[in-house]
């Protein structure tokens, strides 16, 4: 009885084994990559669409909780409109380091930094600041500088000083500038 029960499991196995060879033909190992490919472009798909969603839900709220903080908060609010226009100033940047005019936005200016994303061509900006820092006295380390088709970094010095100029486009016309002032 008891073989009898092996006997009829593996018949069973052998059974649907080829029932499914004959009802799904084989997958070649050549159409792994295209299965897989399709798989993570549908999956990817909608986890972008989620990620949005979960991202938009959450800012909002973000949002609204700052706002509800500070509009009960005096101090917030006295500190937040301080630190805007502290950090915001133009006249915080050394006034020897210049910053290129136009649509500028996201300016951080103090005497170590000068930070913003400018409404220019990368060689555009280049150009502004190998001209410009000479007109303010800087010269061109000979060390350190390097040119490529996305960023630059120029490096001047001037009576103790460094400045490390660093450039990258982010668009057509947009550059970002970082310019780093450090004492000799």
């Amino acid at each position: 009885m008891k073989n009898n029960k092996v006997f009829i499991l593996i018949l069973v196995l052998v059974i649907s084994s080829l029932s499914c060879s004959l009802f799904f033909p084989p997958v070649s190992k050549q159409d792994y990559p295209a299965t897989a490919n399709a798989i993570t472009t549908d999956v990817s798909a909608g986890l972008i669409e989620t990620a949005r969603a979960a991202a938009t839900e959450q800012s909002t709220r973000f949002i609204e909780t700052v706002q509800s903080q500070a509009a009960q908060d005096p101090y917030l609010q006295e500190t937040a409109k301080a630190l805007g226009t502290q950090v915001a100033s133009e006249s915080n940047a050394p006034s020897d380091i210049p910053i290129m005019e136009g649509e500028i936005k996201n300016l951080i200016a103090s005497k170590e930094l000068v930070s913003y994303l400018a409404p220019y061509a990368l060689q555009e900006v280049v150009d502004f600041y190998g001209f410009e820092m000479l007109k303010n006295s800087w010269l061109p380390a000979e060390q350190g500088n390097e040119l490529s088709e996305i960023s630059a970094f120029l490096n001047f010095q001037k009576e103790g000083r460094e400045a490390r100029v660093s450039t990258q486009a982010i668009a057509p016309n947009q550059t970002t500038v970082w310019i780093e002032i450090t004492q000799k």
